[in-house]
């Protein structure tokens, strides 16, 4: 299974699972863990009144071991070493992201997630409902606990 997370189903998985890092120990090679740099980065601006957390999510990140994929240039929005340039639009993306400017990190997350095959781990109700609207298959950090646990685990 090749997975990717929305950063808020990582906070939750984080919670549902006694030891996290092992988790990402036990997993490795079931399943395959991707992101993109819009992740990172959402990491990386943890402000420093939450620096344990930021610490905290970039170790799991490197337990996690994920391959990182390049995203669909985005102006002002995609890092420019880790981006594709396409010659068309992408429906998903114009979908997710509809007209406001708040979900940009979301839509571009379902893309990558739809350009890849990648189930998408999103406790965001708003992005599981656009993602599946453009058959992006999408689980919650407890169902993908629970698939993991049953199946893997």
């Amino acid at each position: 299974m090749k997975v990717m997370f929305d950063n808020c189903a990582f906070d939750h998985l984080c919670e549902l699972v006694d030891d996290i890092f092992l988790f990402f120990e036990k997993t490795q090679g079931k399943i395959e863990y991707y992101t993109t740099a819009i992740q990172i980065e959402e990491i990386a601006q943890t402000g420093d009144d939450k620096k344990d957390i930021r610490i905290f999510k970039t170790l799991c990140l490197a337990k996690m071991r994920p391959i990182i994929v390049n995203t669909p240039f985005v102006f002002d929005e995609t890092p420019f070493g880790l981006l594709e340039f396409s010659d068309e639009e992408s429906e998903t993306y114009d979908y997710i992201k509809g007209n406001s400017k708040k979900h940009i990190h979301d839509a571009i997350i379902g893309d990558v997630s739809s350009l890849h095959d990648f189930v998408l781990i999103t406790d965001d109700t708003r992005l599981t409902e656009k993602s599946s609207n453009m058959k992006v298959t999408t689980m919650s950090s407890f169902d993908f606990h629970k698939y993991v646990s049953n199946n893997i685990l």
